[in-house]
């Protein structure tokens, strides 16, 4: 099976079955069968903007990151929740933190999609020993039981990803 997006403005798109050629809602990957109540609720056949920023829970979805986590205006919001991962989008006003925090049995993976972002991790909330500077489409590893802070270093809005592995947050979350 392989996947694409249906229309280059989806930021969520349903898979595309190469087998049949059809989406889950049974509709070609050309287009034809959406009707105008499809492109009344946003062009994309899975809904409007408000289910663009949605979790789609443990099914298989396409997700243009950058544009995604460009329109989340939430602290946190958790895009998707599957069985043994989770994907979330955050946003830290200029100046913004997250604070110092641990997470004692989920590794986590973080990326900036926009904005400057200073990272310290450690073993204990007194030891940071490791410090850096991540910039778009950098990333930081943080390992289950590591001690961390992301602070917004930037100008403007810090937007990044976040993996879970597991997950960590309740399915939907938004904060």
């Amino acid at each position: 099976m392989s996947f694409r997006f249906r229309r280059r403005r989806d930021l969520y798109s349903p898979c595309m079955n190469s087998d049949t050629n059809t989406d889950k809602w049974g509709k070609g990957a050309d287009g034809r069968g959406v009707g105008a109540e499809d492109r009344a609720r946003g062009g994309s056949c899975t809904g409007g903007y408000d289910a663009e920023l949605t979790d789609r829970g443990n099914e298989p979805v396409l997700i243009n990151l950058p544009r995604v986590a460009r329109r989340n205006d939430k602290r946190l919001r958790v895009l998707w929740t599957g069985e043994n991962m989770q994907l979330a989008s955050m946003t830290l006003p200029q100046g913004g933190e997250v604070g110092l925090e641990v997470h004692e049995e989920n590794d986590q993976l973080v990326e900036v999609i926009e904005g400057v972002c200073e990272v310290e991790m450690g073993t204990s909330p007194d030891r940071l020993t490791s410090r850096g500077i991540l910039d778009a489409f950098t990333v930081a590893i943080i390992p289950a039981g590591t001690y961390h802070n992301l602070k917004n270093r930037g100008k403007g809005a810090l937007r990044l990803v976040s993996v879970y592995a597991p997950k960590e947050h309740p399915y939907g979350a938004s904060q």
